[in-house]
C-alpha cells in the first residue's frame, strides 16, 4: 500500500501537452510503498519530472511525476501487478483523451469569440460600475446618486432612493433598465452626441431616430395619448415644426425630441404645415391642460 497522506495531490498533471502522473499516485494505485516507485523511477526511466512534497511532519520528500512512457518502462519490473498496471495506463489514455478534447474546445471557444458568436460572460454589477467610471470621467460628477438620475432621465423614469426599495439602488437598476439601454446612454455622453438641454435633460444631437430611447420617453410623457386630442390611438411621431419649414434653415433640428410630439393619425393628417399653435387653439378639441404640456416638452429638452 502507498504512503499515507497523498496532500493535495493531482491524479494526472499536463506538462506542455504532455500527461505526467504523480509517484505517489501511482504508489497507491500499485499498492506499493512510495519509496519503492521512487527506485523504479530513478532506475527504469529518465522520462520524469523531479517534484516534492512535505509529509505529516512538514518535513520536505521528494516525488516524481511520470510520464507513460516513463511508467512502461518502469513495468518491466513490476511483478504480479498486471491487472493494477493496465488500468494505471487506462487512466492515462483517458487523461490523454480529455486533454484532446479541452483543446479542441478552447479552440473552437476562441473561435466562436472572435467571429462574435459568444461572448464572455461579465458579471452586471461590473459593468455597471465601469460605466459609472467612464461617465465620472466625462462629466465629472463622481456622485452615484447623479449617475442613477441621469440613467433615469434619459430612460424618462424616476430612479428610487435606498430607503424605499428592499434591494441596493444598483441591483434595482440591472433589474429595471436593460444593460443595452445603460450602454447606449453612457457611450452617447461619452461620445458628446448625448448631451443636457437647458434644463438638464439629456438630448441626442441625432434626433429620435438615431436612439432606441427618446420616442418610448416622449410617448410615455404624455400618457400614450395623442399630445393634441388626447385619444389613446396608434400614435406617429408628430414634428411641432414642420419637417419641410425647418430643414431650410435648421436640419439639425428637425427629428430632435423637442420638435416632436406622438399624435394621432387624424391629428397629423390635419395639422400637415400649419404652425402648430395656431391649428391646435382652433381645433375643438382644445385644452390649455394639452398646451401647456406640449410646451414644457419643448422646453423640457430645448438646447
Amino acid at each position: 500500500m502507498g504512503e499515507e497522506g497523498n496532500y493535495a495531490l493531482q491524479d494526472m498533471v499536463s506538462v506542455h501537452g504532455n500527461i505526467y502522473m504523480d509517484s505517489r499516485v501511482l504508489a497507491w494505485d500499485l499498492h506499493l510503498r512510495h519509496k519503492d516507485i521512487l527506485e523504479k523511477v530513478r532506475r527504469y526511466t529518465m522520462d520524469s519530472i523531479e517534484s516534492c512534497y512535505k509529509d505529516t511532519q512538514g518535513k520536505k520528500r521528494t516525488s516524481y511525476l511520470v510520464s507513460r512512457d516513463g511508467f512502461v518502462l518502469m513495468m518491466t519490473s513490476i511483478r504480479n501487478k498486471s491487472n493494477e498496471c493496465l488500468r494505471v495506463l487506462h487512466r492515462y489514455d483517458i487523461a490523454k483523451s480529455i486533454t484532446c478534447i479541452d483543446k479542441e474546445f478552447t479552440a473552437l471557444r476562441h473561435d466562436l469569440n472572435e467571429a462574435g458568436v459568444i461572448r464572455p460572460w461579465v458579471n452586471p454589477r461590473y459593468q455597471l460600475d465601469n460605466l459609472k467610471s467612464i461617465y465620472k470621467d466625462v462629466t465629472g460628477d463622481d456622485t452615484p446618486r447623479g449617475f442613477y438620475d441621469s440613467i433615469g432621465n434619459w430612460m424618462g423614469i424616476t430612479v428610487p432612493y435606498s430607503c424605499r426599495i428592499n434591494i441596493t439602488v444598483r441591483d434595482w437598476l440591472l433589474q429595471n433598465i436593460p444593460m443595452k439601454k445603460i450602454k447606449e446612454f453612457i457611450l452617447g455622453v461619452q461620445s458628446h452626441t448625448i448631451v443636457r438641454s437647458e434644463r438638464g435633460s439629456w438630448v441626442h444631437l441625432g434626433g429620435f431616430d438615431s436612439n432606441t430611447v427618446e420616442w418610448d420617453k416622449t410617448v410615455k410623457e404624455f400618457h400614450g395619448k395623442c399630445a393634441y386630442c388626447g385619444k389613446e390611438k396608434p400614435l406617429l411621431p408628430e414634428h411641432l415644426i414642420p419637417q419641410t419649414v425647418l430643414s431650410k434653415e435648421h436640419p439639425e433640428l428637425v427629428d430632435r425630441i423637442q420638435n416632436i410630439v406622438p399624435s394621432c393619425s387624424d391629428c397629423n393628417h390635419s395639422k400637415l404645415r400649419h404652425d402648430w399653435e395656431e391649428w391646435y387653439r382652433a381645433q375643438d378639441f382644445y385644452t390649455d391642460t394639452r398646451y401647456s404640456a406640449i410646451k414644457r416638452h419643448i422646453n423640457k429638452y430645448r438646447l
